[in-house]
């Protein structure tokens, strides 16, 4: 039960970012919509490479352990990025 409340706030936190990210990149910090593009593209990339390692590791390790510790790592990467610091260091902030 935990599991899936935890993966329902993640799904929520994803589609929230994929909706409101483009729209506060564009307007906030005035990223061309090329860096914008390119920002959601490796978000998308990095699940795209994650998922088969993720799942490797859940056949290795337990699907509990994997889910619980991916949901921690994006906890602790998404309190980073909101971090005055830890803006300097995302994925578009060099672009």
């Amino acid at each position: 039960m935990l599991v899936s409340f935890g993966s329902a706030c993640r799904t929520m936190t994803q589609v929230g970012l994929l909706t409101f990210l483009p729209v506060y990149l564009a307007y906030e910090l005035k990223y061309s919509p090329f860096v914008v593009g390119i920002c959601l593209t490796v978000i998308q990339v990095a699940g795209f490479i994650a998922a088969p390692i993720a799942g490797h590791l859940s056949d290795k390790m337990g699907r509990k352990r994997v889910v619980i510790s991916s949901m921690l790592l994006t906890g602790v990467m998404i309190v980073a990025w909101r971090s005055p610091a830890g803006a300097r260091y995302s994925c578009c902030s060099s672009l």
